[in-house]
């Protein structure tokens, strides 16, 4: 193996990793966080990098096996800002992600964040169904919680932040009298 990123002809190829065989042909194995590997021509190899609204944190997200054509970074949940490549910021400050990998289909796996714990003031949206509704719906107007929603305990987790549109379903607290919330 040999990682590629200096010289004028590598120019904006840091962190591209090639294999080379015994007759000096290369092959593109490895891109950096926030690319895609395609690799499927010899001549159209290359590390796609992830546009706005999308992100990667694998290479091969999405691929089956070694050989991985043109494809799309993961989208962007709601609840976060995706500003290409690797970059991805939660909307909600205090919110919690983790990584997880996502089968989605045809052998293909993608690694993806999902939101698991909200601050204080919010419950926490995540559809199964939906990978990209995830995100921290805070409680509306003039409506408080002092809890946090937690994935893991499944306390204050819902699959639409329509609960939060009804006062006889919301999981907020209407403000006491006299109080700003």
């Amino acid at each position: 193996l040999m990682s590629v990123g200096f010289g004028a002809d590598m120019r904006g190829k840091q962190g591209w990793v090639y294999e080379y065989s015994q007759t000096g042909q290369e092959t593109l194995v490895a891109c950096p966080s926030g690319y895609l590997i395609v690799n499927t021509t010899r001549q159209g190899q290359h590390c796609k990098p992830c546009s706005q609204g999308t992100y990667s944190f694998d290479y091969m997200d999405n691929c089956v096996g070694s050989q991985c054509d043109d494809r799309e970074c993961n989208p962007c949940p709601v609840g976060a800002v995706c500003c290409g490549q690797d970059r991805f910021d939660p909307v909600a400050t205090g919110s919690v992600w983790r990584n997880a990998r996502l089968a989605v289909g045809g052998g293909r796996q993608a690694s993806i964040r999902r939101v698991v714990q909200c601050p204080r003031g919010h419950v926490l949206v995540r559809d199964p169904a939906n990978i990209t509704s995830d995100h921290c719906a805070k409680c509306p107007p003039y409506w408080f919680s002092l809890e946090r929603g937690d994935y893991d305990t499944g306390y204050l987790v819902y699959d639409t932040e329509r609960v939060l549109l009804n006062a006889s379903t919301t999981p907020c607290l209407p403000c006491p009298p006299g109080r700003t919330c």
